[in-house]
């Protein structure tokens, strides 16, 4: 299924599925994306995102922003399904990306979302 992006949308929830996707990408050649951060950071942000969602973030919001904002955000990503967010935003706190950052190739493009099922 094709996600607002115009990517497609990926749910790997077995080690199984995630040897297939690549394969598939390992035949499909070299990812093209017109987004901000290179292939390589886009994978080290996701994998941050991972990280901090099972040992805690390296700068919390407030306790009022938790319980407002932040349930309600909560509530809409389980309803979906998944969460996402911007990749040209780094996780507050978090080390800055090593791998070296791409330049634009056009002004007009879009963000690919990092997306994590919540299973």
């Amino acid at each position: 299924m094709a996600s607002p992006s115009g990517g497609r949308r990926l749910s790997l929830l077995t080690l199984d599925a995630a040897e297939k996707e690549i394969a598939f990408l390992a035949q499909s050649g070299a990812p093209r994306s017109n987004a901000v951060w290179s292939w390589a950071q886009t994978l080290e942000h996701c994998a941050q995102s991972i990280e901090y969602s099972m040992s805690g973030y390296p700068q919390s919001r407030s306790s009022l922003f938790q319980r407002t904002v932040g349930s309600a955000a909560l509530d809409f990503f389980a309803w979906r399904g998944r969460m996402t967010h911007d990749l040209s935003e780094p996780i507050p706190g978090a080390p800055s990306l090593t791998a070296p950052r791409r330049a634009l190739t056009s002004t007009s493009h879009s963000s690919l979302p990092c997306s994590l099922p919540l299973h």
